[in-house]
């Protein structure tokens, strides 16, 4: 009885030493990870890999210095970047070696400044390819070797208004987008508004602005984007829309039994007055009832300061610009006691007439002329200065804004 108790304990025992066996073995036989640093105990014969530091590290490009050890000839050595961990897609291939060849630099370019890389160094032979342990890196961010300004000076009318500023890219790095943002509250930015320049990347940035407010406050600043997406903000400038003029006409003594030359010369003659009355009142603050009449006998068209404006036969002078002329005469150009105060010696003397004309011309020693009676440039004194062209339709009104800043009275 007591020889089988005996044997039933021994078979306990060692069926308890047999699964503590079994157990421990299985357990041993797990393999590490691929991106184990050095040589995997599964396969003794890979390289022993190692980032040993970073040499120069940049905004678009980085050095790395590893080193590689094994007891077979090694056919490759690099490195593995990318901006996820243990990185295959981007492989830079050593070129430089040092340390009897175990030590090994790859300089990584193309990369994104202030971003997070992982990158990990490999080696091959003839027994497979080992990698280091993941080493993260942020590249710096780029130098800014950008200025912006954003001009003090502005042209607006009622809804519309031209701004300006200049961009200073000191080495050349290139510039993206330029241009002017715009909004009620101070400092705005392109999340704002933004009005990109016509050439999207121009230095010397000049905009219009559409579909403003009139009467009304606005901030801008010029801004540009690098070709690293960095933005670079002018100061903020504080401008001002005007209130929409208030210049009226209608056309006096039209004949409803006239002939069909007559009626279309009606035709011409007013819409050139709508077009024309639109612009002034847009681009200044003048007020002024005008009367339209057809007098086939004027050879171009004349104006006196009360109003009254006659359109002669002549379809060439049936246009926007010779009405535009007319209206001015009638506000007081050349016709007013202070028109001698306002052109001397042949040259305008006004200040703010000739600070709008060198601001929308960019000519920063544009001067506007004139005689006794008539101005020049953008005066439409003959038919061959309209060419239809809308921003010489703004730049005439503008500059009849300037000299009423400059004194010239209100004909009215």
């Amino acid at each position: 009885m007591k020889n089988n108790q005996l044997v039933n304990l021994l078979k306990s025992c060692l069926f308890i030493l047999i699964f503590t066996a079994v157990c421990c073995s299985k357990k041993n036989t797990i393999p590490g990870p691929s991106t184990t640093q050095g040589t995997d105990s599964a396969n003794p014969g890979l390289a022993t890999v190692t980032v040993d530091s970073i040499g120069s590290l940049s905004a678009t490009s980085m050095t790395i210095y590893a080193s590689a050890k094994s007891g077979v000839s090694i056919s490759d050595r690099g490195v593995y970047w990318g901006t996820g961990q243990h990185p295959t897609d981007n492989k830079t291939t050593a070129t430089s070696y040092s340390s009897g060849n175990a030590g090994f630099q790859v300089k990584i370019s193309g990369l994104q400044p202030n971003t997070n890389y992982w990158i990990r160094s490999y080696a091959v032979n003839s027994k497979g390819v080992a990698y280091s342990v993941d080493k993260q890196i942020t590249t710096m961010s780029p130098p800014n070797h950008i200025s912006v300004a954003t001009d003090t000076m502005f042209a607006s009318g009622a809804f519309t208004a031209f701004a300006a500023g200049t961009v200073r890219d000191s080495l050349a790095a290139g510039i993206k987008e330029s241009g002017i943002c715009i909004a009620t509250s101070a400092n705005p930015q392109i999340t704002d508004r933004k009005i990109i320049t016509p050439g999207h990347n121009d230095l010397d940035i000049f905009v219009r602005i559409d579909s403003l407010h009139e009467a009304t406050n606005y901030n801008i600043r010029a801004y540009c984007i690098n070709n690293f997406g960095r933005i670079t903000y002018g100061p903020n400038v504080l401008i001002s829309t005007i209130r929409r003029g208030h210049v009226t006409y209608s056309m006096v003594n039209e004949d409803p039994n006239a002939d069909a030359d007559t009626k279309a010369a009606y035709k011409r003659i007013d819409e050139a007055t709508a077009k024309a009355v639109e612009y002034q009142n847009n681009f200044s603050t003048c007020e002024k009832t005008l009367s339209i009449n057809y007098s086939p006998g004027t050879p171009t068209a004349d104006a006196v300061n009360g109003g009254w404006i006659n359109v002669g036969a002549n379809p060439g002078y049936q246009r926007v610009g010779t009405i535009l002329h007319e209206i001015e005469h009638t506000l007081g150009g050349g016709t007013s006691w202070f028109w001698p105060q306002l052109i001397v010696n042949g040259v305008c003397v006004g200040k703010h007439t000739n600070q709008i004309l060198q601001f929308m011309t960019r000519n920063p020693t544009a001067k506007l002329y004139g005689d006794g009676l008539h101005s020049w440039p953008y005066g439409f004194n003959g038919n061959w200065e309209d060419t239809g062209v809308d921003m010489d339709y703004i730049i005439h009104c503008l500059l009849v804004q300037g000299m009423k800043k400059d004194g010239l009275p209100d004909a009215n």
